[in-house]
């Protein structure tokens, strides 16, 4: 199944955000096929009347709903050392093909519903040589150097955000 993102009317006149959405998608298709969990994107079509692109349907829930259904869950260890082995994999991809996420939190952490794998999502935010400029954070996970506006983002500040998630 595909899931299929748009540009809501009121903002396809937006540069900005149709250049976001290019770059979750660009960023997204390369990612995405060197790891299972980042979720996989698939097409792109930006055109005067509409701008969207399909990426996976993850059937499942966020880590965020998860934890809300099922306050315990983290605090069990075998799925706390799972969902943290699974993101630090994606991780380790996502930084070898030298981009940072930089909004890494519950919201943006998928597990599916049958095996509760994890599926990193929304690359739209994130920092890398192509697309240097992040248009925001989620302050309760972003790193020291991400709230002081510093330029000197890099995969530790990915690391941080983990750490915060875990703490949450």
């Amino acid at each position: 199944l595909l899931l299929r993102r748009s540009l809501k009317s009121q903002y396809l006149e937006d540069p900005q955000l149709r250049e976001t959405l290019r770059k979750e998608y660009e960023i997204g298709t390369i990612v995405g096929m060197n790891t299972d969990y980042v979720v996989s994107y698939y097409q792109m079509v930006d055109t005067g009347e509409e701008c969207y692109l399909t990426m996976d349907f993850i059937e499942g829930e966020t880590l965020a709903e998860l934890t809300i259904s099922d306050p315990d869950y983290l605090g069990r260890t075998h799925h706390f050392e799972r969902i943290l082995l699974q993101l630090l994999e994606g991780l380790r991809v996502i930084h070898h093909s030298q981009v940072v996420h930089l909004d890494l939190k519950p919201s943006n952490i998928m597990l599916t519903r049958v095996s509760r794998d994890i599926r990193i999502i929304d690359l739209g935010l994130c920092y890398a040589d192509a697309y240097q400029t992040s248009m925001g954070l989620t302050d309760s996970f972003a790193s020291p150097e991400q709230l002081d506006g510093s330029s000197e983002v890099d995969a530790r500040s990915d690391i941080y955000s983990i750490g915060r998630l875990l703490q949450s």
